[in-house]
Parts: structure tokens; C-alpha cells; sequence
């Protein structure tokens, strides 16, 4: 199908994890459909159910992985472009399967770099990293930065009228998992990525110790400031019970995890974390971020050192007291020397780069063998036949806990108004997508609003149904 003369393209959008990611997601959506093209947004844990029902044009993943690298072939074989933009793109660590030459050793071992139609990157850092060290071509390899950290933007992020409260961001997934099976370890999302067991025990040991100083030194700074509101919010991965039993009793501190990280900024006179990303929201949100330095561990350090560096140090409780007290007229610490080359230019174009990109550049196949696993082979036959909402359903009835990683039509439609309100453009359409044979699958596609494009959609719809 075509919008006058530009062939008009259906792009998958996979969403690793809505409370971080459906934001940006939607917002570079909605900019595909004010350049006439369409998204499909996939969930991440069904996207190996729904790619049989849809025709893609072009995949975005959120990395490729030993977790993913079955799906990955498998929608390479299906003819569809292979496009990266990383879940975790800017704070790498300095060694290990998830630093920029782990992730350059394995795109090269797996042959997926000679495969990639396109790869977005955060910064100049890892781009640099993967030219060097895989067959990826140059102009295949495109800066864009992050679309999540356009929000953090003034013009997306309106200031909030309520109290200021003390915003502790907490990372510690590792040992406080949400979706482990309840494991205390997630054991099996590290090594997923790479990580050798060995590895594994050590960066729990570390991460244990840090969870356990920062509950007790929120504890002792929330009895010393009785008068001040503290909120603290788990990363997205986390369990929240550990921190509802921590701090049951403590009138000033609330544990709540609602909203993106810059809704919880928006009402925040600065934010206490150990390595947390979220610095860098902070920064551009224009809240101090404070690092508990004292509370860290040499190996975690290794493993993220933006974060600290550019955050206001604190090397004990009392220097810790001193910073939340005079946090009005502390800076916000951009240190834009530091942070561009691994987080990109931070200007809130990211969302615009993108759609550029998987709009205007090419984006060849790189259809090869699909060695159809098993699993895969049964995925993909259970998503046809059944439809991955109902398979979803019953996978939530065993564990509800799977829920955190999924999204509504209403989240997605309100983003989506909200952000074409902010452009001034038509809002796109956003609706539920079907199998071949008519039952709904998690999926939803976001297409461009005018009458003729709404004509072209329906011909689409009939046009994907005849190749599910």
C-alpha cells in the first residue's frame, strides 16, 4: 500500500516494560503516523505469539540476546527488517556480556550484525564500540538517542503542583526480582544475557548488600526528617513487598511505583538512588539527583559509573541530610561532556530520529533459514490458533505477576491523544488487532487518522489476515 509516493510501512514496536517504555514507544508511534505510516506495538512477552498474525515490515527490538535470538531468526526469515533500539542502550558496564564488547562479541558470534537493517543507538559510545568490533556497515548505525528521555522534557512534562516529597529510586531487581518464579535470584534473566553462574553469585552478593544499606539508611533518614515526605520507588522489575514490609510504620515514607519515572520527578525536591539510570532523567528534569556513595560496592561501580559521577555525592548519612535539606539550591547536575556520548544529545528529538529513520531510510530484508525450534514451532502454532490474549490470560491465572509487563488499548489511546495534542497534529487511530481467525491477540496497531489512510487500513487488515 502506498500514501502518494512513499511506500507506507507497518513497523513492530516491542515494549520490554510499559512503566519504562510505553511512553517513548507511543511517542515515536505517533510520530510514524504523522509521517503516514503505521506501529504495531508488541508486548514483550508475547511477541513471539503475535509475529505469525501480523505482517511487519520491519521489527524494532529492544535487544538482541541469547534470550531473544530464536524470535530474532525467526522474523528475519519471515522477510522482516531486523532493527535495534536497546531497552538499555547508555549505562553499560565496563566488562561482562552487557558492556559494549559483549555486545559486540555476540552480535558478531551470532551473525545477526550482518542482518541488521538498522542500529539505533543511544550514543556515539556503543556505536563506536560495535563499528569496531562487528561487520555492521556505518550507515546502518545511527545515533537517535532514547525515546523515553524526550519526556523529561519541559514540554512534555508540565511541573507538578503538589509538596515536594524525597523521590528514593531503588535498582535492585537482581535480588528482589518481580518475575522470577519466586526465586530470590533472577538468576535466569542474567544469564539470558550472558552471565556465567559464577558471575551471577557475585553480582547478587554485591547488589544484596546495597538493597539492604539503602532500606536501612532511608529508615534512619526518614526518623531524622520526620517533617519531610519520602517516596520510594522500586525499579520496574522489582517486587514491592520487601520495601511495604520495610517501611510499615514509617508515617513520612510511602512505597509507590505508578506512572513513568518523570510523572514521579515532576513532584520530587531531589532523588536519592545507588546506580540508578534514572539520574539521568533527573538531571533533565531538573531535580538534583543524590548518589549514597557510602552505600555502594566497588563491583556495582564498575558496572555503572554515569550514574554517581553525575550526581551530588554523598559519603555519609549526615553528608546525605545535608544535600536533602539543601536541595532548593542545589544544581540539577547535567554534565552534558559526560552524559551525551552514552545517552545521545538529549535535546527531545529522539522520538523525531527514529521515525525518520525507519521511515525514510531503506530497510532490507535479511530473510535466511529459520531453524524453528520447537518452541517456537508450537508459539507460533498456539498465537494462530488461539490468539496470545487468551494464552495470556491463563499464563496471568498462574502468575499474576506477568501483568506489570502489560498494556491497555485506553494506556496506549490516552498517550497517543495526549502527545498529538503537544504536536498539534491529528491523533492516531489505535486499535486491537485479531488473528485469521477473528480472536484478539495483545497487539495493537496505531495508524495514521485521515479518511483515506482509515480506507487503506481496512485493506491492509484483509490484506494481513490472508498472509497469517
Amino acid at each position: 500500500m502506498f500514501l502518494g509516493d512513499v511506500p507506507r510501512r507497518r513497523i513492530g514496536l516491542v515494549v520490554d516494560h510499559p512503566e519504562r517504555d510505553l511512553d517513548g514507544l507511543c511517542l515515536v508511534a505517533q510520530r510514524l503516523a504523522e509521517r503516514g505510516h503505521e506501529s504495531v506495538l508488541l508486548p514483550f512477552y508475547t511477541q513471539h505469539f503475535d509475529l505469525p498474525n501480523i505482517r511487519l515490515d520491519a521489527i524494532v527490538l529492544n535487544y538482541v540476546r541469547p534470550a531473544n535470538l530464536a524470535l530474532v531468526r525467526a522474523a528475519a526469515a519471515r522477510g522482516i527488517a531486523l532493527v535495534v533500539l536497546d531497552t538499555e542502550g547508555g549505562l553499560l558496564p565496563d566488562s561482562g556480556p552487557t558492556s559494549p564488547a559483549g555486545i559486540a562479541r555476540f552480535l558478531r558470534a551470532s551473525g545477526i550484525d550482518r542482518q541488521l537493517a538498522l542500529y539505533l543507538f543511544w550514543g556515539e559510545a556503543l556505536r563506536e564500540r560495535i563499528l569496531a568490533d562487528t561487520a555492521l556497515p556505518a550507515h546502518r548505525a545511527l545515533v537517535t538517542g532514547c525515546p523515553r528521555f524526550d519526556l523529561a522534557r519541559r514540554e512534555y512534562n508540565a511541573p507538578s503542583g503538589t509538596p515536594a516529597v524525597i523521590l528514593v529510586n531503588t535498582n535492585f531487581p537482581v535480588v528482589n526480582p518481580a518475575l522470577a518464579d519466586g526465586s530470590a535470584i533472577d538468576d535466569r534473566a542474567l544469564a539470558s544475557v550472558g552471565f556465567a553462574p559464577d558471575e551471577i553469585r557475585a553480582i547478587a552478593q554485591s547488589v544484596q548488600l546495597v538493597m539492604d544499606r539503602v532500606i536501612d539508611a532511608v529508615q534512619i533518614l526518614a526518623r531524622a526528617r520526620p517533617a519531610r515526605r519520602f517516596v520510594v520507588r522500586p525499579h520496574p522489575f522489582e517486587a514491592l513487598e520487601p520495601y511495604h514490609r520495610a517501611f510499615d510504620g514509617f508515617e513520612n515514607v510511602t512505597v509507590r511505583r505508578t506512572g513513568s519515572a518523570v510523572e514521579a520527578l515532576a513532584s520530587a525536591s531531589c532523588m536519592l538512588h545507588v546506580n540508578c539510570t534514572t539520574a539521568i532523567e533527573a538531571c533533565q528534569s531538573g531535580v538534583p539527583p543524590i548518589s549514597l556513595d557510602f552505600l555502594n560496592e566497588a563491583a556495582l561501580v564498575r558496572m555503572a559509573r554515569l550514574p554517581s559521577r553525575i550526581s551530588h555525592g554523598a559519603d555519609s548519612i549526615e553528608q546525605a541530610l545535608d544535600l536533602i535539606d539543601r536541595a532548593e539550591s542545589l544544581s540539577a547536575g547535567v554534565m552534558h561532556e559526560a552524559i551525551t556520548p552514552h545517552f545521545g544529545p538529549l535535546d527531545g528529538k529522539a522520538a523525531i530520529r527514529i521515525a525518520e529513520a525507519l521511515a525514510d531510510r531503506p530497510l532490507p530484508s535479511s530473510a535466511g533459514e529459520d531453524p524453528q525450534p520447537w518452541r517456537q514451532r508450537i508459539a507460533a502454532a498456539l498465537g494462530a490458533a488461539i490468539g496470545s490474549r487468551a494464552i495470556e490470560s491463563a499464563r496471568r491465572a498462574i502468575r499474576p505477576a506477568r501483568s506489570i509487563k502489560g498494556f491497555t488499548l485506553s494506556q496506549v489511546r490516552d498517550r497517543i491523544d495526549r502527545f498529538a495534542g503537544l504536536h498539534g497534529h491529528d491523533a492516531a487511530r489505535v486499535e486491537p488487532l485479531r488473528t485469521a481467525l477473528g480472536l484478539p491477540i495483545m497487539a495493537l496497531r496505531i495508524s495514521p487518522s485521515s479518511e483515506k489512510n482509515a480506507m487503506l487500513h481496512d485493506l491492509d487488515q484483509l490484506e494481513g489476515q490472508s498472509h497469517a
